[in-house]
C-alpha cells in the first residue's frame, strides 16, 4: 500500500509544471496578446503610414507637393465659399505641424456633406494636394 501512495504522489508532482515554465508561458501569452492588440490598432488606423504635411513646405511651394497624400491635424477656421453643398465646401483650416501652425485651404467634396463641420472643431484628415495647390479632403476623423 505504501508503494501506491508514493507512486501517486510522484505522478502528481510531475504533472504540476515547473514554476519557471509557467511564468515563461504566461509571459509568452501576454506578449502575443499585446502584439495582436497593437497590430489590430494600427490596421484600423486609416492614417497609419501617412506622412504629416509640413506646413512650411506647403506654404513655400504647394505645386511641388501636387498629387501626394498627407495627414493633417487641423482646426476649422472659417468657410470661404458660397457654393451649394452639392458642389462641395471650401474652408480655411489652421493646420498644426509640430510647433508650426498655419492657415491652409481645404476643399471638402460633396461626399462629406453628411459631416457637420463647424468653426473651431478639430480634425485629423487625410488630404491630397490638388492640381491648383489646394488641399482636397479624402478622409476625416474628429478629434
Amino acid at each position: 500500500m505504501a508503494r501506491r501512495t508514493r507512486a501517486r504522489s510522484r505522478s502528481r508532482s510531475r504533472s504540476q509544471g515547473n514554476p519557471v515554465q509557467l511564468i515563461v508561458i504566461a509571459l509568452v501569452v501576454i506578449a502575443v496578446l499585446l502584439g495582436g492588440w497593437f497590430l489590430v490598432g494600427r490596421a484600423q488606423d486609416p492614417f497609419a503610414g501617412l506622412t504629416p504635411l509640413d506646413v512650411d513646405d506647403f506654404m513655400e511651394n504647394a505645386n511641388a507637393l501636387r498629387g501626394n497624400s498627407y495627414q493633417i491635424r487641423c482646426r476649422i477656421d472659417e468657410r470661404l465659399d458660397n457654393w451649394t453643398s452639392r458642389e462641395g465646401r471650401f474652408f480655411a483650416v489652421l493646420a498644426v505641424d509640430g510647433n508650426n501652425e498655419g492657415p491652409l485651404p481645404l476643399i471638402i467634396p460633396p461626399e462629406f456633406n453628411h459631416e457637420n463641420i463647424q468653426r473651431g472643431q478639430e480634425y485629423r484628415a487625410r488630404v491630397i494636394v490638388g492640381d491648383n495647390g489646394v488641399l482636397i479632403l479624402q478622409e476625416l476623423d474628429r478629434q
